[in-house]
């Protein structure tokens, strides 16, 4: 089987690559920095994610919410 490198970004038509991407996630004037796995298109901030990718970004989101709540779960990244 051979994996795919590139794909069209199903908005723009453009090229999306397989890699990792800086993504900030706020919820109640908390904010959470992290590194987000997915495909992400070339031309601008559209992405895709699949399978295990939505795990960070879940955590990522349950960790902000926390902090809001004033109650951190783990220290995943900086914060801003």
């Amino acid at each position: 089987m051979v994996e795919e490198t590139t794909r069209p970004c199903p908005s723009c038509d453009g090229v999306m690559r397989r890699g990792v991407q800086e993504e900030t996630v706020t919820f109640q004037g908390e904010s959470l920095t992290y590194q987000q796995p997915g495909w992400h298109c070339e031309n601008g901030d559209d992405g895709v994610l699949e399978g295990s990718d939505n795990d960070y970004a879940d955590a990522a989101l349950h960790e902000v919410m926390a902090r809001a709540k004033h109650s951190p779960i783990s220290p995943l990244t900086r914060s801003h």
